[in-house]
């Protein structure tokens, strides 16, 4: 046994070790890194753009990781990630939204912040439809009720989200297109701080309940007979995942994937499921993923970049397969 959790510790701090050394490749030896300063222009933007742009790409990795390593087990589904719960498409609605309005409205500073608050009002407008289910409810007697719910949530945005693009000009629609299909073209130090600030507050919530989430896993009536209030520790969920999701959405765009594979990698790596180590682990793989699609989508084509929701989707759906595959075949 103490042989099993050295091993694992092992894979862990040998997974910190990767993200770290590829990120100091990436911002000192790769495209665009440090030794490529050349002038001062150079040095402006590596410090106030690029740098800016991996760490982002870290965090954003990290939290979708977290997240799903969290959904597939509250809701006992390996497919489950950021968007199964409807968050992600409410925030994208309402970000297109806003997208729309600075067509007509001229807004010369904190763009940012607007359409942070307009990603934060459509993941809270997902909330409370979560919230009002769950009060109505004496006892949350089945989890797949979240999932049927999280699914029509964000059917209905997503249509709505259709609907607003096809009576777009042509200009904005390619514009929204490509914010779509997720990418780091816009990102500033402040929106980092921002987002380290959700992921941070996330995790500590998430971490400290590992041993609950442990429970969980063996199954809903087993975690109500050990003292599990699901009601309470759910709505307690929904509402810091409700808020980290709108930050990495504002930020990067709906990134597909990397909440899907990064637990399950870690998974095959630690070959265990307990909390206490995968939450981390999770997150870590989900930063190395992240950190490595930006860079193929920043140099592939340089000096086109491709959107990074491009890469984690060719890097992703092929694993999405092979999950499939392992499962059909049990």
């Amino acid at each position: 046994m103490r042989q099993r959790q050295r091993k694992i510790y092992v894979i862990n701090y040998s997974l910190y070790g990767l993200l770290m050394g590829l990120f100091l490749w990436v911002a000192i030896v790769g495209d665009l890194g440090y030794l490529s300063i050349k002038t001062p222009v150079n040095a402006m933007v590596f410090w106030h753009y690029h740098l800016a742009v991996l760490v982002a790409s870290v965090l954003v990795g990290a939290s979708l990781g977290i997240v799903g390593a969290i959904l597939q087990v509250m809701l006992k589904n390996p497919l489950a990630d950021a968007s199964v719960l409807g968050v992600s498409s409410g925030s994208q609605f309402f970000g297109i939204a806003l997208l729309i309005l600075f067509q007509y409205v001229k807004v010369d500073s904190n763009t940012f912040g607007f359409f942070f608050m307009a990603c934060i009002l459509g993941a809270m407008s997902v909330l409370a439809v979560f919230l009002l289910v769950l009060l109505l409810q004496s006892k949350l007697s089945n989890i797949a009720v979240i999932i049927l719910l999280g699914v029509g949530i964000s059917a209905i945005f997503s249509a709505l989200t259709a609907l607003v693009m096809s009576f777009s000009n042509s200009a904005f629609l390619q514009q929204v297109v490509m914010w779509q299909f997720g990418g780091f073209s816009s990102v500033s130090w402040p929106q980092d701080i921002l987002l380290l600030v959700c992921l941070v507050i996330f995790f500590v919530f998430a971490y400290k309940r590992h041993m609950v989430f442990d429970m969980f896993a063996l199954g809903e009536k087993e975690a109500v007979l050990m003292g599990v209030n699901i009601k309470m520790l759910f709505s307690g969920l929904l509402i810091l995942l409700s808020l980290l999701i709108a930050a990495t959405v504002a930020i990067a765009g709906p990134i597909g994937f990397i909440g899907l594979v990064s637990p399950h990698i870690a998974r095959m790596l630690l070959k265990t499921n307990k909390m206490w180590y995968l939450l981390p682990a999770s997150m870590c793989v989900g930063g190395i993923v992240m950190l490595v699609s930006q860079y193929i989508a920043t140099t592939i084509l340089y000096p086109l970049v491709i959107p990074v929701g491009i890469i984690t989707a060719l890097i992703g759906a092929p694993f999405l397969i092979v999950l499939v595959v392992k499962q059909l075949s049990k």
